[in-house]
């Protein structure tokens, strides 16, 4: 009886996490990787470079810490820069949002 229960509940849960509810929250190091070309190796390098707070303008183009970062570095990354928040949200645990 317990089998079937926990049956029902993991099928449920699978079901809402496919169609967008309950969506897990957790630090994505392949995509922060993939999308900084990588310069962000991970959540946790990333969480250093700015002293380990998180703000909405990390590697932005603007941001002083992003140019200074670009300054020695060649990455296509550095031509656009971040969107806004995008470091926040890729890396949610390491912010504290989870």
């Amino acid at each position: 009886m317990l089998v079937g229960k926990m049956k029902a509940w993991l099928c449920a849960a699978l079901a809402a996490t496919a169609s967008g509810f309950g969506s897990i929250c957790a630090d994505n190091d392949v995509q922060l990787a993939l999308d900084s070309s990588g310069m962000v190796a991970s959540c946790a390098a990333g969480l250093a470079e700015y002293g380990g707070a998180c703000s909405p303008d990390m590697y932005t183009l603007g941001n002083a810490k992003m140019q200074e970062l670009c300054a020695a570095s060649n990455s296509p990354a550095c031509d656009e820069g971040a969107p806004p928040g995008w470091f926040m949200e890729t890396c949610p645990t390491s912010c504290g949002a989870c």
